[in-house]
């Protein structure tokens, strides 16, 4: 008697054999003579009608598991609208509901549903715009945001334009890092209303226009960031007479 595992077993072995254009072995003389003659074909028919097999036995399998991922589909489906109504049904009857603004995203359908009129959110200097919208249905009424205005500093949230990724930005210290240089490449020119007292020859004073942008530029961010004019010294060596 042979097992299932011994048939499938034998089945591979005649299959592996035949598909390198071998022969039965001992089990010629076993096999049905309507079988015989695929042992007689040409080893590129043989490759040909492997590739066919594979790819309608992958067919089926795929047909298969897209009616198995539709069925699945309508059950979650039913599942969540039972347990979507149960919620609403809740949320429906509190005067009260709390919850994060990712979960506002995240029940956003259900917060509809409840319609609330007034929408309180703590921390709103930390949350970003996107994320009050959430919190908000087309029946919202008012809108309260509560917030510090000596929240800290905002942190970067990409992960590409964060100093941790290498090539990225330091965006989070304030001021400028420590030993930050600027190079250029544009040339002083000639500033001919102001004349250089120790050149006589000069046509006039020097100036970089460019340079002098860059300056300015800084001092407006660092003042951004809450450094007075203490706290600040801009030193040149250039100057005009």
């Amino acid at each position: 008697m042979v097992t299932k595992r011994a048939g499938r077993a034998l089945k591979n072995l005649l299959y592996a054999r035949w598909i390198r254009n071998q022969d039965a072995e001992v089990y010629s003389d076993l096999l049905p003579t309507h079988c015989r003659d695929i042992w007689k074909l040409d080893p590129k028919i043989r490759e040909e009608k492997d590739r066919s097999w594979k790819k309608a036995l992958l067919g089926e399998q795929a047909e298969s598991l897209s009616v198995s991922i539709s069925l699945f589909d309508k059950c979650q489906n039913r599942l969540s609208a039972i347990l979507r109504e149960k919620n609403r049904e809740i949320l429906k009857s509190k005067q009260i509901i709390g919850c994060t603004t990712t979960a506002a995203a995240i029940y956003s359908e259900d917060f509809r549903h409840a319609s609330p009129g007034i929408v309180l959110l703590e921390e709103a200097g930390e949350n970003l715009e996107s994320h009050v919208l959430t919190a908000m249905t087309p029946e919202t009424k008012h809108l309260i945001l509560i917030g510090d205005h000596q929240q800290l500093r905002p942190n970067i949230n990409s992960y590409n334009l964060s100093v941790e990724k290498g090539d990225g930005y330091d965006l989070n210290p304030r001021g400028l890092c420590e030993g930050d240089i600027f190079h250029h490449q544009n040339p002083e020119d000639v500033f001919g209303e102001v004349s250089d007292r120790r050149d006589t020859n000069s046509k006039g004073s020097k100036r970089n226009v460019f340079e002098a942008d860059i300056v300015l530029k800084i001092v407006k961010y660092l003042g951004r960031q809450g450094y007075g004019t203490d706290k600040l010294v801009v030193l040149t060596s250039f100057w005009v007479s």
